[in-house]
């Protein structure tokens, strides 16, 4: 009994290896198999564990008979409905068997679908992103087929704008800055310069309090157009790099 049990334990195994390893078959090719060898195997299995039971009466009968013939007959009918009751057990056992088999191979076969239908679909995309950035920004600019491809140009002309007008801030900060040095080194020379009339201390420390201010809020003031620059350098990148993921 255990080795027919193994055997069609390792029958509906196989199937299932193939099954998984043929990816042309599909769930209800798979699922049909099973049943069909369910339903023919499950009616050998019956026929296996009534046989095997039956020897098992035959022999325990055998002896009963040398005992008592009454006694055998009466013990006779009950094994037999006892080994007619367990082979409809058994066989009732496997056919659930091979019903939670064959559930279990539809549930791994749409798993299956599912992961091949995404991945293939996660591979579509790739290549396609793959396919848009080994294109030069010059053929995407000629191609224009459905309008998508020419976002990308037009992102770097505005961040070429973005780029000059943040140039010009900077060098009129600049010119700021080269004006408060100038500034300092004629107050600093005025200061040093014995031929001029001494300057009241408060006066000094005013012109020293206005210079610092002044490189103070210059300096201030190139931090932060160099902050709006990073930050709408990175949100234009970002911008550029979810174009081509959605194209």
């Amino acid at each position: 009994m255990a080795s027919a049990i193994k055997g069609n334990s390792q029958k509906a195994f196989l199937s299932l290896r193939a099954r998984l390893r043929t990816p042309e078959c599909s769930s209800q090719q798979f699922s049909g198999r099973v049943a069909k060898t369910a339903q023919q195997d499950g009616s050998r299995f019956q026929d296996y564990l009534q046989r095997e039971l039956f020897k098992v009466l035959s022999a325990h009968l055998t002896q009963e008979k040398r005992r008592s013939g009454t006694l055998a007959n009466e013990n006779y009918s009950l094994l037999e409905q006892l080994a007619n009751s367990l082979a409809v057990s058994g066989s009732n056992l496997y056919h659930q068997t091979m019903k939670d088999l064959r559930n279990n191979s539809e549930t791994i076969q749409s798993k299956i679908d599912e992961l091949n239908h995404e991945s293939m679909a996660a591979l579509g995309k790739s290549a396609k992103l793959y396919h848009v950035l080994a294109k030069p920004l010059a053929e995407l600019l000629d191609s224009g087929g459905d309008g998508q491809e020419d976002i990308v140009p037009e992102q770097m002309s505005s961040l070429q704008e973005e780029f000059s007008k943040s140039d010009e801030r900077i060098e009129y900060l600049h010119g700021q800055w080269l004006s408060c040095v100038h500034a300092e080194q004629q107050a600093w020379k005025r200061l040093t310069d014995d031929e001029d009339d001494p300057r009241p201390e408060l006066e000094v420390q005013g012109i020293m309090d206005s210079m610092e201010e002044l490189m103070a809020n210059a300096e201030t003031e190139i931090q932060n157009i160099e902050a709006e620059y990073a930050e709408y350098i990175q949100v234009e990148s970002l911008k550029v790099m979810q174009t081509l993921m959605e194209g």
